[in-house]
């Protein structure tokens, strides 16, 4: 197998620990994401600091709902242009450096994204070596709304115009949810018969042991809260359960690791002062895989929260299930990752459901309290990633034939 992918080097806190675990005889190839020469031009004039990380364009913070006026319109829309020409350069680059890896032994080309530019990449090597391309999607490439006026103006920074001629051209398309491929079915109907699902899984075995024995009832978030998973309700519901109970630090505590996020131009920490939560809560700046599953591993409860778009589960629920506590899924019965956990131990509300929300927290306090421990919602296996890994194989398989 010969990888390429962007160089870990541009991440803030790259993971470097999976990358080692490779086997030998796997070739990796990196692509750095360079920002154009005409934004550092522009950045130098202004007297603006030197870009670091070999010039990376700056990721702004996440935020929902923030109304920054003109300024901050100029802001994303320079953000969408710089974008826009990493896209198309690393879509050349990265095709151009598989093409320097192809030796003849090569029999499948398989692009994974977001970011999705990497399946152009990868349909113009298919294309050139005459094999098979097959397109992972782990999240949607197209928007399912209409365009704005805004994103009509502006350069496709996600190369969303190349969705349809790319998938026209792979051999085997897979989603992560059998949602996301039946969205997909709908919108390419000629192509149903070249979409299948082969959903994420867990890399970690079931922990069975249970946790270290703590008089702290400690609520963990990891990975990123994206833009439109809003934790505000959440919040509230612990304060409810706070107040009923009579709880301080001492006793109850939640944590959020990982990317600062801002909802409506707030911090979590102010939300959580506003909630009532303010001396229980925590945020953590983002670190290594294994930190974040330590915090599992000193944790009661995990939360996870569901997006507007339900066709997708977040990863970070396949990190929970291995870990003996009370997964709190905020994501609706009507969601893929409700779909996913039907008929397991996992507390599943919608998002905006205070009251069941608070109801779960207090009962699973309880229970803490009494000396009833949680099991993994996956003790059973059903979420392994090598499961998942197999049934990939099998189709890999089919096209080599």
């Amino acid at each position: 197998m010969d990888v390429v992918m962007e160089d870990p080097a541009d991440e803030s806190n790259p993971d470097w620990g999976r990358f080692q675990r490779l086997p030998d005889d796997v070739r990796v190839a990196t692509c750095r994401r360079l920002s154009p020469k005409w934004y550092r031009v522009l950045r130098r004039a202004r007297g603006a600091e030197p870009i670091t990380k070999s010039d990376a364009a700056p990721i702004s913070a996440v935020s929902a709902g923030d109304s920054g006026g003109l300024a901050a319109v100029a802001r994303e829309a320079m953000q969408i242009l710089v974008s826009a020409s990493q896209s198309s350069t690393l879509a050349h680059e990265f095709a151009d450096t598989a093409h320097a890896l192809f030796d003849g032994r090569q029999r499948i080309v398989a692009s994974s994204g977001p970011s999705h530019y990497v399946h152009v990449a990868a349909a113009e090597v298919a294309h050139r070596h005459n094999i098979p391309h097959v397109v992972d999607m782990r999240d949607p490439w197209a928007r399912f709304a209409p365009p704005s006026s805004a994103e009509r103006v502006l350069p496709d920074d996600q190369l969303r115009g190349m969705e349809a001629a790319t998938l026209q051209r792979a051999a085997l398309i897979i989603t992560n949810t059998q949602s996301a491929a039946d969205v997909l079915a709908t919108r390419f109907p000629q192509l149903r018969d070249r979409i299948c699902s082969v959903p994420n899984g867990s890399d970690v075995e079931p922990i069975l042991a249970p946790p270290v024995c703590s008089n702290v009832f400690q609520i963990a978030h990891t990975g990123a809260l994206y833009l439109d998973r809003d934790p505000r309700s959440f919040m509230r519901a612990v304060a409810r359960v706070r107040t009923s109970l009579g709880l301080d630090a001492s006793t109850l505590r939640v944590i959020f690791m990982g990317q600062k996020a801002m909802i409506n131009g707030q911090t979590l920490a102010e939300l959580a002062t506003q909630a009532g939560i303010g001396d229980l809560f925590e945020e953590r700046a983002a670190g290594t895989r294994e930190e974040a599953r330590q915090l599992m591993r000193d944790s009661m409860m995990a939360v996870a929260f569901q997006g507007a778009t339900k066709t997708q589960v977040p990863a970070k629920i396949f990190e929970y299930v291995a870990f003996p506590v009370w997964l709190l899924a905020l994501v609706g019965t009507d969601s893929a990752s409700g779909e996913l956990l039907a008929n397991s131990d996992a507390l599943v509300y919608s998002i905006d459901d205070e009251d069941a929300t608070a109801k779960g927290i207090e009962n699973a306090y309880l229970k803490f309290r009494a000396g009833e421990m949680p099991r993994p919602v996956g003790y059973d296996g059903r979420f392994s990633r090598k499961k998942q890994a197999e049934r990939l194989i099998l189709e890999l398989e089919q096209l080599m034939k």
